[in-house]
């Protein structure tokens, strides 16, 4: 009995820490903020076709759809990992 109410202790202690960080900061300086732009920076993909040098930027980090590529005579887009 006494190790259920210590957990149950925990539990409520660290939803209430949560909730203070949430509610204590305001939205611009959210402790959350700046763990929500690293996962967009990594789910963030650069992708530079090696054929024509075209550069594109994903929002899903996924790799784009081939398109036509203008230097082989509208072929496919050869999509490589870019910076």
């Amino acid at each position: 009995m006494k190790k259920l109410k210590l957990i149950g202790v925990m539990v409520i202690g660290g939803a209430l820490l949560l909730t203070n960080l949430v509610f204590a900061n305001p939205s611009n300086n959210s402790t959350f903020s700046g763990i929500h732009s690293k996962v967009v920076e990594l789910a963030t993909g650069s992708w530079v076709c090696t054929k024509c040098g075209f550069h594109i930027v994903t929002k899903s980090g996924n790799k784009p759809a081939p398109g036509s590529c203008f230097k082989s005579h509208n072929g496919p887009h050869d999509w490589v990992a870019g910076d």
